[in-house]
């Protein structure tokens, strides 16, 4: 039986915490013969995947997880074989933290107006490492904190 894991995340994921090189070891002591790596909006640790599953005898699919939505819903749509030379998915992660900080900037501009809050968006920014949720990942980490 072929046993794999199609949903992982590596550093270059907001949610992630190993190196490419670290998954590879995982997978290969779990016995695991085919993986995906899906980052959110990146491709950045794929070709480094494949190169070293090669090595240990592992298939890497490459792979990503686009965040999008769907009206008000946020939403993540998984996309499996994908083209790594392909223009659109070489700047996503650029694109994507463009929008992330445009709509960051826009919900502090309502804090500004409904309270009267003064915001300091490069402080927050600077205190958070300059990752900024999307609400799926502040309600995980939400909930983190709170357990």
């Amino acid at each position: 039986m072929n046993r794999f894991d199609l949903h992982m995340h590596s550093c270059y994921s907001g949610d992630g915490q190993f190196t490419p090189e670290e998954l590879i070891g995982i997978a290969k002591e779990r016995g695991l013969k085919t993986i995906a790596l899906s980052d959110h909006d990146c491709i950045s640790g794929v070709k480094e995947m494949i190169k070293l599953g090669k090595e240990a005898g592992i298939e890497v699919i490459p792979a990503i997880e686009c965040s999008t939505s769907i009206g008000y819903t946020d939403v993540h749509l998984l996309g499996y074989g994908i083209d790594l030379e392909e223009p659109y998915f070489q700047n996503l992660m650029e694109r994507t933290q463009v929008k992330s900080r445009n709509a960051f900037s826009t919900r502090c501009d309502k804090l500004r107006v409904k309270y009267g809050v003064e915001i300091d968006e490069e402080a927050v920014l600077k205190e958070a490492n300059g990752i900024i949720f999307n609400n799926d990942e502040w309600e995980k980490n939400r909930k983190n904190e709170q357990d």
